[in-house]
């Protein structure tokens, strides 16, 4: 079963097998899947007794999000604020987001991280029929070639410039020369 989310605008996004990982100055967002399969009745019981047991929780409440069941809680620190968020999928697996910020968020930070709660979803089978596995691969600069042809040259993704400066550490200013290797997204 496929999922999808929005990340907050501003938001740099590290994408691990184990986890994604959202920053800004301000505030980090850790989306993860959690190790087991529970229906949306024990979501509580997960929430309060299993991730969060070490911790004293606050404003422990359900939520429903795109028509998938959910809970949420908060923990106050001294200079921080965690909010704890699991949901259940029809197929019993849980999705974290443990978002933590500022003890006092700015109203706009609030706001975008409400916004990426809610636009998380499950893909239809639809959307996950056109999905296409990318892949990594290894190739050398041909002759001739500079950014704009290296961008050419990777499968139709958003942000293709940008990927494919950062996958290769180069920046606007960067010049590739003949044989060098480069790291190209591919389907």
């Amino acid at each position: 079963m496929g999922i999808t989310f929005t990340a907050p605008p501003g938001f740099r996004l590290t994408n691990s097998p184990q986890q994604i990982t959202a920053t800004t100055a301000e505030a980090t967002v850790i989306f993860d899947s959690a190790e087991r399969k529970i229906t949306s009745a024990g979501l509580r019981d997960y929430l309060v007794n299993d991730w969060g047991k070490d911790h004293d929780l606050a404003g422990v409440e359900p939520l429903t999000v795109n028509g998938l069941a959910g809970y949420t809680a908060t923990i106050a620190q001294t200079d921080r604020f965690l909010r704890l968020i699991v949901m259940a999928m029809p197929d019993h697996r849980l999705y974290r987001f443990l978002i933590v910020t500022p003890q006092q968020p700015t109203g706009r930070l609030s706001e975008d991280l409400r916004r990426m709660t809610y636009s998380f979803r499950a893909l239809s089978a639809a959307e996950q029929a056109t999905l296409k596995p990318l892949r990594l691969r290894l190739s050398r600069v041909r002759p001739g070639e500079g950014l704009n042809s290296l961008v050419n040259r990777m499968a139709p993704i958003p942000d293709a410039r940008a990927r494919s400066l950062l996958l290769n550490g180069l920046d606007e200013e960067s010049v590739v020369t003949t044989g060098e290797q480069v790291r190209l997204i591919g389907e």
